[in-house]
C-alpha cells in the first residue's frame, strides 16, 4: 500500500516537471511560427522588391522603344520625301535594329514580370504593335528596293496610321509601371516592418521562456520535492512528520495546509477505531437477532394449529431477544376487539393469568395495542413509576412496543413486546422485530389457508361422495335386475328390483332395535353375516353371506376386505359404463351435427336431424318445434313416424307457457325433463303416442333467443339421465346453429332474387329515354316480380299543385283505367299523399283500418308506399298494395326504399337528358333560323324559308309572318309554310285586321300570347271562323320588334288541341321572333342601302358624262336627259338664272328633253 502512495506521489512530481515542459514547448513552438511568420514576410518583401526592380527596367525599356519608335518615324518621314534608297537604308535601318534589340529585351522583362500584374498583361497587349512597327518599316524599305514607291507609300500610311495605336498601348504600359510601382512600394514598407516585429517577438519570448523554465525549477519544483518526500513518509504512516512553514508563498501555505491536515488525519483514525469497535458490537448483535429469527421462523412454519404456532413463537421471542414479557394478539372483526392469544412472562405468572382472563382489547381505544390492531402501524410507549403499566401485572415495563401482523393490506393481530429495562428499542431492534412479526403473519396465514384447504377437500370428498350415490342412483334406476344369488348348487340366479323393493319395504316395517345393527355384523341367526359394499364411505350395495359355523374374525376382515375391492371394482365399471355411453352420445351427435351441416334446406336439414335423434338414441318419437312469428306458439316443423306426419298435418301447435313440456321449455329456455308422465302435471296427453312414458324438452336457442324446442319421447320410465339432457343439449345448440344458419341462407337466397329483380326493375328503368316511358317500364316489371299484388307511380300533378296523379299501373282491372287517370289526391291525405307530404316511407297493415284511404281496388288490404326522392325533390311515390293483410315488413320497406332510391336517380338523370335533348333541339333550331336569315337578303324570300323552317321543325299546321301596314290597322301576310294537307294555306298577301284582342295583347304587351283553345277563348271571337277555316285548334301570336316597336308579328296554327307548350317552349320562339325581327330589320336596311348606292352611281354616272364637255348649253342637255332618263321623269328642267334677278316662278324658264 504504501509502495503504491509513493509511486503516485513520485508520478504526480513527475508529472508537474512533464506539464512545464510541455508548456515550454508549447511557447517555443509560438515563438517559431512567429518566426517563421517573419521569414515569410520577409520573403514576400524581397519579392515584390525584385518585381520592383523589373517593373523599374520594363519601364526605361518602354520609354526607349517610344523615343526609338519616333526617330524610326521621322526617318522614314524625311527619307521618303526625298525617295532616296540609300538614303532610307542609312537613316532607317539603324533605328529597325535598335527596335529589335528592344523587343528582345522587353519580351524577357515581360518574361520575367509577374503573371498576375497589370504591366505585365499590358505589355502583352502592346507587344504586338511593337513587332507590327518593325515588319512595316521592313516591309517599306524592301518596297523602296525594288522601286514600288506607291506599295511603299501604302505601307507608309499604314505605320502612320498604327503608330497612333502603338503610341497609346506603350502610353498605358507606362501609366500600368507607374501604378505598379507606387502600390507596390507601399505594400513593401508594410511588407518590412510585419517581418521586423515578429522577429523581434521571437527572439524575445524564447529567452523568456528559457528563463523561465529554469527559475520555476529551482523556485517550485525542488520545493515539491522536498514536499512530496514528507507526503510520501506520512503516507507510510509516520503521522509524526510535519513540514517546516518558514516560507511566505504558497508553498508555506501549503505547508500549513499539509501540518493542519495530518492533525485532523490523526484524530478521525483515532475516532474511527473507536466506530469500528462499536459498530462490531452492533454487528454482533444484529447477527443474533437474525439468527433468532431465523430460529422462530423455522419453528413456526413446521406448526400448523395456530394456537401451538403463537405459544411456541411468543416463548422464543421473549427467550431469544431477551424481553421479560411477550403477547400475540389476534383481531376479531365481528366484536370488534383484538383478543389475547399466546403470551409468556419470564419469572412471572403474568402471561397464564391474562390467558385465562381472555384478556381483550377493544380495536382503536388509547394504547399500543388497540391502535396498532386499528391502524396497522407500530406503536411504542414509554411507562415509569409515575405512570406505569395499565396491567398490574405488567407492571414492571418499561417500554412497549406493538408489532401488526399483517397479510397484504389486512391486519390480523398484534405482537405486543415488554421490555423492563430504561433503554428503549433501537432502530436494529424494531426492524428485527418486525421481520420477526411478518414471519408470524405469514405463518397465520398459511394456517389459515391450510384448515381451509382441509376442509375445502372434505367438502369436495363428501360432494364426490354425495355424487357418487346419486350417479350410483341414477345407474340403477332403469335396472330390473340389482343383484345375483349363488345358491348351495353353485347356480348364480338374478335378484328383481321389485324383491329388493319388497325387502326395503319390510325392513322399515322392522322393529327399531333392528335398525341399530351396525354393518358387518353376524345377525342372531347363526351363519348369516351382511357385509356393506361402500364407496368413499357411502353403501351402495349389501353381500350377503351364509354359512353353517359362525364367522371367525379372520373370515371376517378377509370378506371386509373383499367388499372393499368390490366397491372400487364396482365404481371403477360404472364410470367406465357412463364414459362408454357418454361418448356413444357425443360420437351420435357429433354424427348428427355433421350429416345435418351438409345441407341448407331448413325441412330437409330438420327431418333428417329429427329421424337421426330417434335412430340413433333409441327413442320412442323426436320432434322439433319452431316459435310462429307472433312468438305465441310452438308449431310442429318436423315430427317422425306416421303420428308426426299426422302432426304437421293438422299444424300442430302448443302454446308458449302452457300446461306442456314444451310450453314450459319455450317459456324458461331450460331443459324440462318429465321421466315418469304418469306422475307430471304438465305433461301434454297426445292420443297419436300412447306409449309415452318419459318426455324431454330442450329449447332451441341462438345466444339467448329461443327460437324453438326439441321433443324427445321413450316409453320407458327414467330414461333421461342429467347426461342425455347435456348431450342432448349439445346437439340442440348445434341443431339452432343450423336452423338459423338454414334461416339465413334461405333469407340471403330471397334477398338475392330480390335483389336481382331490383336490378331487372331498374336496368328497364335505365333503359328508357324518356320518363313517361321509365314509369311505364318500372311498373311492368314490378308488377311481374309481384304477380298478386297492385303496383302504381304516382307523380305531382302538373294541373293541381301539391296533388299526385297516377302516371302508371299494373294489377287492376282494366275496365279502371279511366277512373284511374282522374284520380287526384291531395299532399297529406289518403297513404300515398302523407308520404309525398312527409316524404317518408309507410307501411298500412290492413287498409280497413284507415278512414280517409283512397282505394284503387276493393280487394287490396295491405299497402306500401315509399317516396321518390331525388336532393330533396319529390318525384313520385310508388305504391305497392296487396290483398293480404300484414303482408309487408320492414325488410319489403327497405327493399322498396332501396328501388326507389335508385329510381328517383335514373328518373332524374332522364329528366336531365330531357331538359338537354330539348336545349339541344332548341338550339339546333336557332342555329338553324340563323342560317337560314344569313343566307338570304332578299326579304320575301327570307320570310318563306324561316316560316317554312318552323313549320317543319315544329310540326305545326301553319307559320305565317305578317308585317304591319302604315295605317297601323291592318297586316299583309307577307310570309307563310303549311303542312301538305292543311286548309286555307294559300293566303299570302291577305290583308288581315289587327282589332282583335289576341293581337293587340301582343302588340301591348310586346310578350307572346297563347291560345290554348280556339273555340273558347274570347280574344279570338273576331277571328274564330278564319281560324275554323284552317283547321288550327291552339295558336300562339309572337311579337317582332325592332328598335323597341312591333312590326308584325309570327303567327304559330296548331292542329293539335292537347299539345301542351312549356314556358321553355315560348321562350324559344320568342328567341325565334327576336331573330326574325332582327332578319327583317337587315332586310330593309339591307335593300335601302342598295337604292343609296344605286342613286350614288347615278350621280357619278351623270357626272362623269357632263364633264365630258366645255360647253354650258352641252352640259345641261346632258344633265337634263340623264335626270330624266334616271328618275324615269316625263319632264325635266333646269333653270340658269343671272345673279341678280330673283328665282320667283314667275320668272322661271323651261326646257324639255
Amino acid at each position: 500500500m504504501k509502495n503504491s502512495e509513493l509511486e503516485v506521489t513520485q508520478a504526480s512530481t513527475t508529472s508537474i516537471q512533464r506539464r512545464l515542459r510541455l508548456l515550454a514547448l508549447a511557447l517555443s513552438l509560438i515563438f517559431a511560427l512567429a518566426g517563421a511568420a517573419s521569414i515569410y514576410f520577409s520573403y514576400q518583401w524581397w519579392q515584390l522588391t525584385r518585381n520592383q526592380q523589373i517593373v523599374l527596367r520594363m519601364d526605361a525599356s518602354t520609354a526607349r522603344v517610344i523615343l526609338h519608335t519616333q526617330k524610326l518615324l521621322e526617318a522614314l518621314q524625311s527619307s521618303y520625301a526625298a525617295q532616296d534608297v540609300n538614303y532610307l537604308k542609312e537613316n532607317v535601318r539603324p533605328w529597325i535594329d535598335q527596335l529589335k534589340e528592344d523587343q528582345a529585351e522587353l519580351q524577357q522583362l515581360i518574361a520575367a514580370a509577374p503573371k498576375d500584374a497589370a504591366p505585365r498583361q499590358v505589355a502583352e497587349e502592346a507587344y504586338p504593335q511593337l513587332k507590327k512597327i518593325i515588319n512595316l518599316s521592313e516591309g517599306i524599305i524592301s518596297q523602296a528596293e525594288i522601286g514600288n514607291w506607291p506599295s511603299a507609300k501604302v505601307r507608309f500610311q499604314y505605320l502612320e496610321e498604327s503608330y497612333e495605336q502603338y503610341i497609346h498601348d506603350y502610353e498605358r504600359l507606362l501609366k500600368a509601371n507607374s501604378e505598379y510601382l507606387l502600390s507596390s512600394k507601399t505594400m513593401a514598407r508594410l511588407y518590412l516592418r510585419i517581418a521586423i516585429l515578429p522577429a523581434i517577438l521571437a527572439l524575445l519570448g524564447i529567452f523568456v521562456t528559457i528563463m523561465g523554465t529554469l527559475g520555476t525549477q529551482r523556485v517550485v519544483l525542488n520545493p515539491l520535492k522536498e514536499l512530496t518526500a514528507s507526503v510520501q513518509h506520512f503516507a507510510e504512516g509516520d503521522f509524526t512528520i510535519r513540514l517546516p512553514e518558514d516560507r511566505d508563498d504558497e508553498i508555506g501555505v501549503l505547508a500549513h495546509t499539509f501540518n493542519l491536515m495530518a492533525d485532523r488525519i490523526q484524530e478521525a483514525r483515532a475516532n474511527l477505531t473507536q466506530q469500528v469497535e462499536e459498530r462490531t458490537l452492533a454487528l454482533q448483535r444484529r447477527t443474533a437477532q437474525l439468527q433468532a429469527a431465523t430460529e422462530i421462523g423455522r419453528a413456526v412454519t413446521t406448526l400448523r394449529e395456530v394456537d401451538e404456532l403463537l405459544t411456541h413463537a411468543a416463548r422464543l421471542i421473549s427467550q431469544r431477544y431477551g424481553y421479560y414479557h411477550v403477547g400475540l394478539f389476534l383481531n376479531d372483526e365481528a366484536s370488534g376487539t383484538t383478543r389475547l392469544r399466546a403470551a409468556y412472562t419470564q419469572n412471572g405468572k403474568a402471561a397464564e393469568k391474562l390467558l385465562a382472563e381472555g384478556y381483550q382489547l377493544p380495536i382503536g381505544m388509547e394504547g399500543p395495542v388497540s391502535q396498532t390492531a386499528s391502524t396497522g402501524r407500530l406503536h411504542i410507549a414509554q411507562y415509569g413509576a409515575q405512570h406505569p403499566h395499565p396491567v398490574e401485572d405488567l407492571s414492571r415495563t418499561r417500554a412497549e412496543a406493538a408489532f401488526p401482523l399483517k397479510s397484504g393490506d389486512t391486519v390480523l393481530g398484534v405482537l405486543d413486546v415488554h421490555s423492563n429495562t430504561d433503554l428503549t428499542f433501537s432502530p436494529e431492534d424494531i426492524a428485527a422485530l418486525q421481520s420477526v412479526a411478518d414471519l408470524l403473519a405469514i405463518a397465520l396465514e398459511n394456517a389459515r389457508l391450510f384448515q381451509e384447504t382441509e376442509r375445502a377437500l372434505e367438502a369436495a370428498r363428501r360432494a364426490y361422495a354425495q355424487l357418487s350415490q346419486e350417479s350410483w342412483e341414477r345407474f340403477l334406476k332403469p335396472r330390473t335386475t340389482l343383484g345375483f344369488r349363488v345358491d348351495s348348487s353353485g347356480e348364480i340366479q338374478p335378484i328383481a328390483a321389485s324383491e329388493v323393493e319388497e325387502a326395503e319395504a319390510q325392513a322399515e316395517e322392522a322393529p327399531a332395535e333392528n335398525a341399530d345393527t351396525t354393518p358387518q355384523e353376524e345377525t342372531q341367526e347363526s351363519g348369516l353375516l351382511d357385509v356393506p359394499i361402500t364407496i368413499r364411505e357411502r353403501p351402495i350395495a349389501v353381500a350377503r353371506l351364509r354359512k353353517a359355523t359362525p364367522w371367525t374374525a379372520t373370515e371376517k376382515q378377509l370378506v371386509a376386505r373383499l367388499a372393499e375391492r368390490i366397491g372400487n371394482i364396482l365404481e371403477s365399471a360404472r364410470l367406465f359404463s357412463e364414459a362408454q355411453r357418454r361418448a356413444a352420445q357425443l360420437q351420435i351427435a357429433a354424427e348428427i351435427a355433421r350429416d345435418t351441416s351438409g345441407t341448407l334446406d331448413l325441412d330437409e336439414l330438420l327431418s333428417k336431424a329429427i329421424n337421426l335423434v330417434r335412430e340413433r338414441f333409441g327413442f320412442y318419437h323426436a320432434s322439433v318445434f319452431l316459435l310462429d312469428e307472433t312468438g305465441r306458439y310452438g308449431v310442429v316443423k318436423e315430427s317422425t313416424g306416421e303420428a308426426g306426419e299426422q302432426l304437421k298435418a293438422r299444424q300442430h301447435r302448443l302454446a308458449v307457457g302452457s300446461a306442456s313440456i314444451i310450453g314450459q321449455t319455450l317459456a324458461s329456455g331450460q331443459p324440462v325433463v318429465v321421466n315418469d308422465v304418469r306422475k307430471s302435471d304438465i305433461h301434454h296427453y297426445n292420443p297419436l303416442l300412447p306409449d309415452t312414458r318419459a318426455e324431454l324438452g330442450i329449447p332451441l336457442k341462438v345466444g339467448e333467443e329461443v327460437i324453438g324446442a326439441l321433443d324427445v319421447q321413450s316409453t320407458v320410465v327414467n330414461a333421461f339421465t342429467e347426461e342425455d339432457v347435456r348431450v342432448l343439449h349439445i346437439l340442440a345448440d348445434q341443431l339452432a346453429i343450423a336452423v338459423v344458419n338454414a334461416r339465413l341462407f334461405a333469407e340471403t337466397q330471397k334477398h338475392l332474387m330480390q335483389h336481382r329483380l331490383l336490378h331487372q326493375i331498374t336496368a328497364a328503368a335505365a333503359a328508357a329515354t324518356t320518363v313517361e316511358e321509365a314509369i311505364r317500364n318500372t311498373v311492368e316489371s314490378l308488377h311481374a316480380t309481384r304477380p298478386d299484388e297492385g303496383v302504381s307511380l304516382l307523380v305531382p300533378a302538373e294541373d293541381q299543385p301539391n296533388t299526385l296523379r297516377i302516371a302508371a299501373w299494373a294489377g287492376y282491372s282494366a275496365s279502371k283505367a279511366e277512373r284511374i287517370r282522374q284520380i287526384r289526391i291531395p299532399f297529406g291525405e289518403a297513404v300515398t299523399g302523407k308520404v309525398a307530404a312527409t316524404q317518408q316511407p309507410l307501411i298500412v297493415p290492413d287498409t280497413s283500418a284507415i278512414p280517409d284511404h283512397i282505394a284503387i281496388s276493393s280487394r287490396m288490404r295491405s299497402e306500401l308506399a315509399v317516396p321518390l326522392v331525388y336532393r330533396g325533390e319529390l318525384l313520385g311515390v310508388l305504391d305497392l298494395e296487396s290483398p293480404k293483410p300484414n303482408n309487408y315488413d320492414e325488410h319489403d320497406r327497405e327493399m322498396m326504399l332501396t328501388l326507389a332510391s335508385s329510381l328517383a336517380a335514373i328518373f332524374a338523370n332522364i329528366r336531365l337528358l330531357e331538359q338537354v335533348r330539348r336545349h339541344s333541339d332548341e338550339l339546333t333550331l336557332l342555329y338553324e333560323v340563323t342560317a337560314t336569315a344569313s343566307s338570304h337578303v332578299d326579304l320575301d324570300t327570307l320570310l318563306n324559308q324561316l316560316a317554312l323552317k318552323l313549320q317543319e321543325s315544329m310540326d305545326l299546321l301553319h307559320c305565317g309572318v305578317v308585317l304591319f301596314n302604315r295605317d297601323g290597322k291592318t297586316g299583309t301576310l307577307v310570309a307563310s309554310a303549311s303542312s301538305p294537307d292543311a286548309p286555307g294555306k294559300d293566303m299570302i298577301g291577305t290583308q288581315l285586321p289587327l282589332d282583335n284582342p289576341l293581337t293587340q295583347e301582343v302588340i301591348r304587351t310586346q310578350k307572346p300570347a297563347l291560345c290554348r283553345d280556339v273555340e273558347t277563348d274570347p280574344r279570338v271571337a273576331d277571328i274564330r271562323d278564319l281560324l275554323r277555316q284552317r283547321g288550327t285548334k291552339q295558336i300562339i301570336i309572337l311579337p317582332l320588334l325592332a328598335r323597341d316597336e312591333v312590326v308584325g308579328t309570327l303567327g304559330l296554327d296548331i292542329a293539335q288541341a292537347d299539345r301542351e307548350f312549356t314556358d321553355a317552349d315560348l321562350r324559344l320562339l320568342e328567341q325565334i321572333a327576336r331573330q326574325i325581327a332582327t332578319s327583317i330589320e337587315v332586310a330593309r336596311l339591307f335593300r335601302q342601302a342598295v337604292r343609296t348606292a344605286e342613286r350614288e352611281r347615278m350621280v357619278t354616272y351623270i357626272t362623269t358624262k357632263m364633264r365630258a364637255s366645255n360647253d354650258p348649253q352641252e352640259i345641261l342637255q346632258t344633265a337634263v336627259e340623264e335626270l330624266r332618263r334616271a328618275l324615269k321623269a316625263q319632264q325635266t328642267q333646269i333653270l340658269l338664272l343671272p345673279e341678280e334677278r330673283d328665282t320667283g316662278p314667275e320668272n322661271n324658264g323651261s326646257g324639255e328633253g
